[in-house]
């Protein structure tokens, strides 16, 4: 199963999609509030709520998840739910010290609202190679790779994404805890790129919650989406999940 971020969608895993779907049987899902999804709930831990119900209707007890940043910190809570067998987190939000760091919360406000605010017209600069360098750098190491497609995909999911500010809230003043309730059964693997700009090392990565068997890695010329920086490490790492 994977779970997308903040402002994003189940299109962010498209990329990755033909190498996992020979392997694996994939599920990409639209969180609540986000894509194809009704706002019914606005935190990871409503997510992974709703989650573990969508898992009951199609009749699967658990699933390895794969989530990135605050679909990071909702397959955590599933793991906590008893319903992850296993679980990669790619730059998980929640593992901040009390509330989400103030330059986070900066970079995301202010991304969403100039979004909000240039429309279509966000979407047109990302159609050259010099307007996706300049637009994605805060997010990705290596922004002049990203296609035009993948760019445009991410940009207009986050346009249609109306209600980050209740999302951001409610989950801004939360944070994961009691990781140590996760089953020593049940691997987690924690991943950082070197060059995150939103989770940043010395007030995003905090490991006080996370389970003692959790493992943590930090992977190098990878930004925020490690998707995009390094799909073939991602893809591995989540064809290794039981």
């Amino acid at each position: 199963m994977l779970l997308h971020g903040t402002n994003s969608s189940r299109r962010i895993w498209s990329p990755l999609l033909p190498a996992l779907s020979r392997e694996r049987e994939v599920i990409a899902v639209d969180l609540p509030a986000h894509g194809e999804s009704p706002p019914t709930s606005f935190t990871p831990l409503e997510w992974a709520r709703e989650v573990a119900a969508s898992l009951d209707e199609l009749g699967l007890e658990r699933v390895p998840v794969v989530g990135h940043s605050s679909g990071g910190w909702t397959a955590l809570e599933l793991a906590k739910l008893e319903r992850a067998s296993a679980v990669l987190a790619l730059a998980p939000a929640g593992l901040w010290r009390r509330h989400s760091p103030f330059i986070t919360d900066t970079i995301l406000n202010l991304n969403w609202r100039a979004g909000q605010l240039l429309g279509e017209r966000a979407v047109k600069a990302l159609q050259t190679s010099i307007g996706r360098r300049v637009a994605l750098r805060q997010i990705s190491a290596r922004a002049a790779t990203v296609s035009e497609q993948d760019a445009i995909a991410v940009a207009r999911a986050a346009l249609a994404s109306k209600h980050f500010p209740e999302h951001f809230k409610r989950t801004r003043c939360l944070r994961f805890l009691d990781g140590q309730s996760i089953s020593p059964d049940v691997p987690i693997q924690i991943v950082w790129g070197a060059q995150d700009h939103i989770a940043r090392a010395r007030r995003s990565r905090h490991t006080d919650q996370l389970p003692r068997h959790a493992t943590i890695e930090t992977w190098p010329r990878c930004g925020h989406m490690l998707t995009w920086d390094d799909p073939q490490a991602v893809t591995d790492a989540a064809l290794t999940l039981a």
